[in-house]
């Protein structure tokens, strides 16, 4: 069972509104017609953004075994983001510096 989500494109998915800019923008209103768990396409990849501090709380502290590494091949991924933040880091000291910070800012932990 996958979460609900936006309808998507065969073969591309969901890459046509992700490369609208603002991907934040995108997410927040698939947020609000999906719920705080929400399925997309990038390409053939099956992925889920998680727009709620409980959920993601969930995810990251309660589940972070089943949550804790990225795909690293994504080329278009490290495109939209540059390389930036937690959210598809791979485990290593990059993700150990922004896992840190989410704990003491954000209160996870």
């Amino acid at each position: 069972n996958l979460p609900p989500g936006p309808w998507r494109w065969p073969i591309v998915g969901n890459l046509i509104a992700l490369s609208k800019g603002n991907i934040h923008l995108t997410f927040s209103k698939w947020a609000e017609q999906h719920g705080a768990i929400v399925f997309f396409k990038i390409g053939t990849l099956n992925a889920v953004c998680l727009h709620d501090y409980e959920v993601i709380r969930e995810a990251l502290v309660n589940r972070s075994d089943m949550f804790g590494n990225r795909p690293t091949n994504l080329r278009i991924v490290n495109e939209l983001i540059n390389q930036k933040g937690i959210v598809f880091a791979t485990l290593g000291h990059h993700w150990r510096e922004q896992r840190t910070f989410a704990v003491a800012s954000l209160g996870f932990g």
